[in-house]
């Protein structure tokens, strides 16, 4: 039995591998916005504009890849924002 905590950290730490980068797109363009992790424990992800959750249907998971998107088809002005995913 090995009472080292700092390996216990490193073995469930999740690492972010893609983030969102900063866009900028005409309007009708198709843009798709793209979050990674890597970990050994099945996750979830969440996705925010201007702070404010976005709806499930809005985005995909794939939990095998760890990994979730958000693809804006022909895009709109309204559609414009900061958005996070966590």
């Amino acid at each position: 039995f090995s009472n080292d905590s700092s390996h216990l950290l490193r073995s469930t730490t999740m690492l972010w591998v893609k983030t969102l980068k900063n866009l900028t797109e005409n309007g009708g363009a198709t843009i798709l916005l793209e979050c990674q992790v890597q970990s050994s424990y099945p996750v979830t992800f969440n996705w925010y504009r201007y702070n404010n959750p976005l709806e499930k249907d809005r985005f995909t998971v794939d939990p095998q890849t760890f990994q979730s998107s958000i693809r804006l088809r022909n895009l709109k002005e309204s559609e414009a924002g900061f958005y996070t995913c966590e």
